[in-house]
């Protein structure tokens, strides 16, 4: 899989199947009344995400995309395939522009975030990127000193995923064992969202961006 699929004309947002969970408490986002998980969100944004993501959790084969501005405004409604969705230049520059942008879409598989989603907050500055799965929502902050530069992020997923792989691999080929078609797809299924939940968190740690999940009501 291209990681990126960057250049002058188009970004590859990819939901790769890899993330991460068990994030440490420390490098979690301050939450309070009427935020929806990060820091110094405005009141028109958060009730916007909200009612956005509400449509996000509903059963749907397609990448759904929405960037919220700022100031409380959707600049972006963007539809891709099941794991992937295309972004012209101009909105990554658009949302760069706007400095305060929170960028929310859902992953099909309901996976973490990928390396692509963080990628892309740091190529568009964005405040906040979100992916909403089928029981949770995951999202990563901005650090105070701004987003890690992307061969960085790329370079800290690929050696994670090396060493996750090899401790899941294992336990993934003695769970399946002789099951059938459906219970070995359900096993898998669970592995790549665990695979995921544990990649984004340890990369978050390793990198120190305030990353965290919540579990939908």
């Amino acid at each position: 899989m291209n990681p990126l699929c960057y250049n002058s004309k188009r970004m590859n947002l990819d939901d790769c199947g890899t993330g991460a969970g068990g994030f440490k408490e420390g490098n979690t986002c301050a939450k309070r009344s009427g935020e929806i998980g990060t820091r110094d969100i405005s009141e028109k944004q958060s009730s916007l995400i909200s009612n956005l993501e509400k449509k996000l959790r509903e059963p749907r084969e397609k990448e759904q995309l929405y960037a919220i501005s700022g100031q409380g405004n959707l600049i972006l409604s963007q539809e891709g395939s099941k794991n992937k969705i295309v972004l012209q230049q101009e909105h990554v520059d658009m949302m760069k522009k706007d400095g305060e942008t929170i960028l929310t879409h859902n992953h099909p598989m309901s996976t973490s975030l990928s390396y692509a989603d963080i990628v892309l907050a740091s190529n568009a500055n964005l405040k906040e990127v979100r992916a909403v799965a089928q029981k949770k929502t995951y999202l990563a902050s901005r650090p105070s000193n701004g987003w890690p530069d992307p061969k960085e992020i790329i370079q800290k997923f690929t050696s994670a995923n090396q060493e996750i792989f090899k401790i899941l691999q294992p336990r993934v080929i003695e769970d399946t064992k002789n099951k059938d078609e459906f219970e070995k797809f359900k096993i898998a299924k669970n592995y790549s969202i665990l695979h995921s939940e544990i990649l984004a968190s340890a990369v978050a740690n390793i990198l120190k961006i305030p990353y965290k999940s919540e579990e939908h009501k």
